[in-house]
């Protein structure tokens, strides 16, 4: 039986037909309104260093703000 190492490997985004969870750079702003409107229910992951962890947010159903996850 052979052991496979794991990888991670990425692929633009325009092309991907499945569900994905973006990783982003920056936290989103919690505080203020988004602008110009997001696709609702659009998910994204925020790798925070300080922590270790991924935090995932997702854009309410008026496109307007986003909710931690």
């Amino acid at each position: 039986m052979a052991i496979n190492r794991s990888f991670v490997s990425t692929q633009d985004i325009s092309q991907v037909t499945n569900a994905t969870i973006e990783i982003v750079a920056t936290r989103p702003d919690m505080n203020g309104l988004i602008s110009p409107p997001e696709t609702p229910n659009r998910m994204i992951g925020y790798y925070n260093g300080l922590t270790d962890s991924v935090e995932l947010y997702v854009v309410d159903a008026s496109g307007l703000r986003w909710i931690r996850v």
